[in-house]
């Protein structure tokens, strides 16, 4: 076979379905030495503590623990109160500074455990001295081991060497399947060297076993609020013995109607002050404070967020907010190429949707077909649930797509890019998706897909988020084509060696057909790569709007503020009347004197042609002098010239081109206006840049604004402001420049 024939035959190989588809204990110095020696303290988040209050070692015996002298007590420092909430420091300490059972020490390293975090640091010893709790911190920051390790500690220092109780003596409240089997890992985790017994009971899964274990005795059970109480009103639970109730996730779960089943639940174990109540959430809405009142006692509110009482979420996460349309076939399609530029290289993206039908729809359906997607939500059974969640961990595949309620206590680490499909309907919700990246300190990326009338909530959720969404139009096509060949090399080369064969008759009638022809061959691999990539058209798209079948092009007009009549205009005397009648989307942009605006893609290759270039071509930075035929040899293929041309527009004519990325918007027009005047153009009064009486072809007529018109032209003069007579456009493409960096 010639020279290359093996990567054709590869190319090939890969396009095909088939071959894409298929503790022991511490040991070392005394624990009293490594305390004396720390230099690290316990933050202890306990306003009503002295400061010569002390931690009181942990009891231990039996085999269970390693004999060594007794820790020296463990002065606590206390945080810094603000109002009603103490701010707990931001900083992390190691594990060996804590009363722990060495045992469990040895576990958590294990586990690449060697620091807890802030909340898990500055809740251990309130938590063990059995104080009401409701504490606050960002997703993804520990809050499981937070309320587990303090809870095992005391249990299992009163219940070494004896049997597991008839009755429970925690009960942890969860709102999901998923997030009761993570917290039951968590908790066998530093249960096990104690040896508490603890059980996950939820829906879904058969009662038989969990009603046998159950009677066989228990220390902890977690569970969700309707298998709970499934139990107790089976008498196979009895809450009457409880010593420590846990709300996890508790503004979730009450914001999913758990509200009710929650009091029924604890009106079953025993009163407030005789039992502690642990209360942990992300967000800390009225429903939560109401929720204090009523169900704890002098509780310690505990603050691991920061001062100011809006939600907040990982600082290690980037947001941004990318247009996308309301009709399902086009959101769906900018979905796919927002999975294929944004996520390129990520190893797993959840995808939120609002429905079930959603979801659905969007794993079965062709868009993202290419991509290895699983569904799930509530009609997905449990063993499934299982399946897909296990190899979602595991790598299988990548984008799981999953509704609200069922992805709300999904942990997994590794999770590079959460998508929003729509728009969430609470700031809450925003908070608990973007959680589910960024976590531990790891960098993470959040989109919402959104429409323009959804960009007040957005701002709300700004507000209350105290961030700002980096608002991005849909990727280009160029930058979604260049994302989809970044990953073709070593895709090709993961093509398995004994599927080659079967492709080789294939590979050599292309390679016989091209005649040794390089430029053939290299157009035949060029088009297997595309059908590899699943990407078999070029489809133009708005930037704006994310409306399919338009180009976005970008105007700059030195020494000129755009508004949308002087746009059309210029566009008027660029391509004529019927090119100008068919402008979609005009948006100003931060630089005044740069506009976008949408076009028919069949139109915008003719305006662009009629200026001087064909929309698509690789020349980038080419500009045509008024009167100077297009020249593609003469053009240099950089995006440095691409710019230099935009840039050197200034004191020239207009220059116009394809919009690969969109510039900074606007985000409220402040051009003027008046009425009356020309086709185009303003008339009496005017604002900020337009105005003036009267009217011309395209322009204001006398007085007018800061910027205002006079007769004729797309300029004007009189009045305001004033120009001179409109110049021939330039024309700049710059498709491949954004096409370039978005493949480095």
């Amino acid at each position: 076979m010639v020279r290359g024939g093996w990567t054709v035959l590869a190319a090939l190989a890969a396009v095909a379905p088939c071959a894409r588809g298929h503790a022991a204990l511490r040991t070392g110095a005394p624990a009293n030495e490594r305390l004396a020696t720390s230099s690290r303290r316990v933050a202890v988040a306990a306003a009503t503590f002295e400061d010569t209050d002390t931690i009181q070692p942990p009891l231990v015996s039996g085999a269970q623990a390693v004999a060594s002298p007794a820790r020296p007590p463990v002065r606590a420092r206390r945080p810094a109160a603000q109002g009603s909430w103490v701010s707990l420091p931001d900083e992390r300490v190691d594990v060996d500074t804590f009363p722990i059972l060495p045992a469990i020490i040895s576990q958590l390293k294990a586990r690449g455990i060697t620091q807890f975090t802030s909340i898990q640091s500055g809740t251990f010893e309130p938590v063990l001295s059995g104080r009401d709790i409701l504490a606050r911190s960002r997703t993804g920051t520990g809050k499981t081991l937070a309320f587990a390790l303090p809870i095992v500690e005391s249990i299992g220092r009163a219940s070494t060497g004896r049997a597991a109780p008839s009755q429970p003596l925690a009960i942890v409240l969860v709102p999901t399947r998923e997030l009761a089997r993570q917290v039951a890992a968590e908790f066998e985790l530093v249960a096990k060297p104690y040896g508490l017994q603890t059980i996950s009971v939820y829906g879904g899964a058969p009662m038989g076993p969990q009603v046998r274990d159950l009677r066989r005795g228990v220390h902890i059970v977690i569970g969700t609020p309707g298998r709970i109480l499934d139990h107790i009103s089976g008498g196979t639970l009895d809450l009457s013995a409880i010593k420590h109730a846990v709300l996890d996730e508790a503004d979730e779960m009450l914001d999913m109607g758990f509200a009710d089943d929650v009091a029924t639940i604890l009106e079953s174990a025993p009163p407030a002050g005789s039992r502690q109540m642990l209360l942990f959430s992300a967000t800390t809405p009225p429903f939560i404070q109401k929720l204090v009142r009523q169900h704890m006692v002098d509780e310690m509110q505990l603050d691991a967020i920061g001062q100011n009482d809006g939600p907040k979420t990982s600082t290690s996460v980037q947001h941004f907010a990318v247009l996308a349309p309301e009709r399902t076939e086009h959101r769906a399609a900018v979905l796919r190429d927002v999975l294929t530029v944004h996520g390129r290289g990520a190893k797993r993206v959840i995808v939120f949707t609002e429905t079930k039908r959603d979801c659905d729809e969007l794993v079965t359906g062709k868009q993202l077909g290419t991509l290895s997607a699983a569904a799930l939500h509530g009609d997905v059974q449990q063993q499934q649930r299982e399946t897909t969640m296990r190899n979602f961990r595991e790598g299988k595949f990548t984008v799981l797509v999953a509704t609200d309620v069922a992805a709300r206590g999904i942990d997994v680490s590794g999770v590079d890019l959460v998508i929003s499909y729509h728009v969430p309907a609470s700031t809450e919700s925003y908070v608990h998706r973007s959680g589910r990246t960024g976590r531990a300190g790891a960098s993470g990326k959040s989109i919402i897909l959104y429409n323009e009338n959804r960009g007040s909530t957005l701002s709300r959720i700004e507000r209350e988020c105290q961030f700002k969404f980096s608002r991005v139009g849909p990727p280009a096509p160029e930058a979604v084509i260049a994302a989809a060949a970044h990953n073709l090399p070593a895709l090709i080369d993961s093509v398995d060696a004994e599927v080659l064969p079967l492709f080789a008759p294939t590979a050599r009638k292309i390679l016989t057909e091209s005649g040794g022809d390089q430029a053939q061959l290299e157009s035949k691999l060029a088009a297997a790569l595309a059908c590899v990539a699943g990407i078999m058209a070029f489809e133009p798209r708005s930037l704006l709007t994310g409306r399919p079948g338009m180009r976005t092009l970008q105007l700059r007009a030195a020494r000129r503020r755009l508004n949308v009549g002087q746009v059309v205009g210029i566009v008027r005397e660029m391509g004529g009347p019927l090119i100008a009648e068919a402008v979609g989307k005009v948006r100003s942009c931060v630089d005044p004197s740069v506009a976008v605006f949408d076009l028919p893609a069949s139109l915008a290759a003719e305006l662009l042609e009629t200026v001087g270039s064909a929309v698509g071509t690789a020349v980038v930075g080419v500009v045509a002098e008024p009167g100077t035929p297009y020249d593609a040899a003469a053009a240099v293929a950089s995006p440095e010239d691409s710019e230099a041309a935009m840039e050197g527009a200034e004191d020239e004519a207009p220059v116009l081109a394809v919009c690969t990325e969109l510039p900074e918007l606007v985000t409220r027009e402040v051009v003027g206006g008046g009425g009356g005047g020309g086709r185009y153009g303003g008339g009496g009064g005017g604002g900020r840049y337009g105005g003036g009486g009267g009217g011309g072809r395209y322009g204001g007529g006398g007085g007018g604004g800061r910027y205002g018109g006079g007769g004729g032209g797309y300029g004007g003069g009189g009045g305001g402001g004033g120009g001179g007579p409109p110049q021939a456009p330039r024309i700049v493409s710059g498709a491949v420049g954004v096409c370039a960096q978005a493949a480095s």
